[in-house]
């Protein structure tokens, strides 16, 4: 799980993989968009996950951990 604490160093390698890497936009733009339209930041998380699954639909790690490291990253971004 990624969160303030442990960040998200344990799936840099996976964020490098090229085939992982090229729907990033396409799952964040579909999780602001959700919240941006009242959905639940939970809800657009687990759509956002589902937007993820389909672009890459080879075993390998969790959706959901992807998405929110992603999501966790571009908030620190944001922030700044």
């Amino acid at each position: 799980m990624c969160n303030k604490e442990t960040g998200c160093g344990c799936l840099l390698k996976i964020f490098a993989d090229p085939e992982v890497a090229k729907c990033k936009d396409i799952v964040l733009n579909a999780y602001c968009t959700l919240c941006k339209h009242g959905v639940g930041e939970c809800e657009a998380m687990k759509i956002a996950a589902k937007v993820y699954k389909y672009h890459n639909p080879s075993p390998g790690p969790a959706a959901q951990d992807v998405v929110q490291c992603w999501i966790f990253e571009q908030s620190g971004r944001n922030a700044n």
